[in-house]
């Protein structure tokens, strides 16, 4: 899983807007063609909207992590490493998104905010110092 899918779903969104996010089929399609050598990828961030970690965290970005990631778990079959880097991804693209659209709001909002870097450098260990 890749920093080029987050940036890609991040520009996505910001193209076609938050109405994306109800278009699950359009979304899985847009992801898969942008994206195909990264099908678990695909696959677990478009899980997280079927299943509705990411309506979660759009009504309370700081909604806590272990049930969120249950969500995606149990009764799916789903290994936990992925699960939970999905709910981190769309936690981190939500908490930007509300920080764009509502000033300072995001950042009262966001997990991450007090680390360097974004949450793709994160993941992938990338992060200057």
């Amino acid at each position: 899983m890749s920093d080029e899918i987050l940036t890609t779903l991040t520009t996505l969104l910001s193209v076609h807007g938050a109405v994306l996010l109800d278009e699950h089929r359009r979304l899985e399609g847009l992801l898969r063609d942008l994206h195909p050598d990264e099908p678990l990828a695909c696959s677990v961030l478009i899980e997280s909207l079927e299943r509705g970690v990411v309506a979660m965290l759009r009504q309370d970005p700081r909604s806590p992590q272990q049930p969120l990631v249950a969500m995606m778990t149990e009764g799916s079959g789903l290994a936990l490493r992925p699960a939970t880097w999905a709910v981190n991804a769309w936690r981190a693209l939500l908490g930007d998104r509300l920080k764009s659209e509502d000033g300072d709001r995001g950042a009262a909002t966001s997990q991450i905010t007090h680390r360097p870097g974004s949450l793709e450098a994160v993941l992938a260990g990338k992060l200057e110092k």
